[in-house]
């Protein structure tokens, strides 16, 4: 991620987000993907409804359940 502003005009105009796993490698990489899709440069590649990011979080929700609540 840009730290000054040559950086981020360079960013701007065509440069790639770090993985959030680059700065967070206990990330799953679940989470990581659907932070990298509502960050994308493209805005065909992002979500297009609200609704779209909800059923993705509610899908990593049940598929993590199982380490989060002992049986």
């Amino acid at each position: 991620m840009p730290n000054d502003l040559p950086d981020l005009v360079a960013f701007k105009r065509g440069g790639t987000m770090s993985s959030l796993r680059a700065f967070s490698p206990q990330t799953p990489l679940d989470v990581a993907e659907l932070v990298r899709s509502l960050t994308a440069r493209d805005p065909l590649r992002r979500p297009s409804t609200a609704r779209e990011v909800v059923q993705h979080l509610m899908r990593l929700e049940i598929a993590t359940l199982r380490q989060r609540v002992p049986i």
